[in-house]
């Protein structure tokens, strides 16, 4: 009886060991992961853990179907890097060079309004960029009996120029002309500029930077009443500026910026002209009577004006 335990107490001792053994066996052939431990099948894994089917992972775990997890490379599915110019946006445009301004006429050159329907001519005077002044020479319609002078003129480059000056000798003899309108931005009526216009009735100044009145500028002038320079800020009268002018019965100046009256500027003009002197105070009214007595004129008129 004893024998017989014994038997059956080997063979369960045996067989225990013997499943002990293919556990470890199976044990040691399923530990075989190279970074980590071996999945389902026993398979290696690398740098992770193995997936369902115990395919090789890459850089991660694995997917449903164990293959390896690669970082997708094509730049149209995965786009980290994207043009510097943003989508949608206009290309900014190419700036377009600024034309160089036009070169006024050298001083000295005759030139014309390309406004065709002004016959004057002018010379320039200033060739300055950045101021170019012209002096008005005269009209080609000699039987005009009406004239503006144009406060300002473009050339046919485009220059624009300002008209500071009736040039000496403009109008000079000119029979026909009755009327004149002198522009805003003339400083000077030259010499002999309106000689001798036994026909000229009226003129209008609109100019107040008007300095100068030339010498023997409406000398001869045997129908002109009256005339206005309140406004101006006239300096000079020359020699014989007045001379003849038998009808003129008023002439209003401007006192205070007067410096010089020629002695002459009034010889043999009408002696029954009243001149009304527009200045500050009494003296500088005075000092201006002095001056324009020297030539025959008695009559005078004080308006006070700062």
């Amino acid at each position: 009886m004893k024998k017989k335990i014994m038997t059956m107490l080997v063979a369960a001792t045996m067989g225990i060991c013997a499943i002990a053994m293919a556990t470890t066996t199976n044990g040691l052939s399923s530990y075989v992961s190279a970074y980590g431990y071996g999945n389902a099948s026993g398979n290696a894994i690398w740098n992770g853990y193995g997936n369902a089917s115990g395919n090789p992972n890459w850089n991660g775990y694995g997917n449903a179907s164990g293959d390896a997890a690669k970082k997708d490379t094509n730049p149209e599915k995965n786009p980290e890097k994207t043009d510097d110019k943003a989508i949608g946006q206009k290309p900014t445009p190419t700036p377009t060079a600024t034309p160089a301004p036009a070169t006024p006429a050298e001083t000295g050159k005759v030139i014309a309004n390309k406004d065709s329907s002004d016959k004057a001519t002018y010379k320039v005077i200033s060739a300055d960029p950045a101021k170019p002044e012209v002096a008005y020479l005269g009209i080609k319609d000699s039987g005009a009996t009406k004239v503006s002078i144009l406060d300002t003129i473009t050339d046919a480059n485009g220059v624009v120029y300002a008209v500071t000056k009736i040039e000496n000798g403009a109008f000079s003899g000119n029979k026909k002309l009755k009327e004149v309108t002198i522009g805003s931005n003339v400083k000077e009526i030259g010499s002999n500029a309106f000689k001798n216009c036994t026909g000229l009735k009226k003129v209008t100044v609109k100019s107040k930077v008007l300095e100068k009145i030339g010498a023997s500028a409406f000398s001869g002038n045997k129908s002109l009443k009256s005339l206005d320079l309140s406004k101006t800020k006239i300096k000079k009268i020359g020699k014989n500026a007045f001379a003849g002018c038998k009808k003129l019965k008023t002439l209003k100046l401007n006192g205070n910026t007067i410096k010089t009256v020629n002695k002459k500027a009034f010889k043999n003009a009408n002696k029954k002209l009243k001149i009304t002197i527009y200045a500050k105070n009494k003296k500088t009214y005075n000092k201006i009577v002095k001056m324009i007595k020297k030539s025959g004129i008695k009559r005078f008129k004080f308006k006070k004006k700062k």
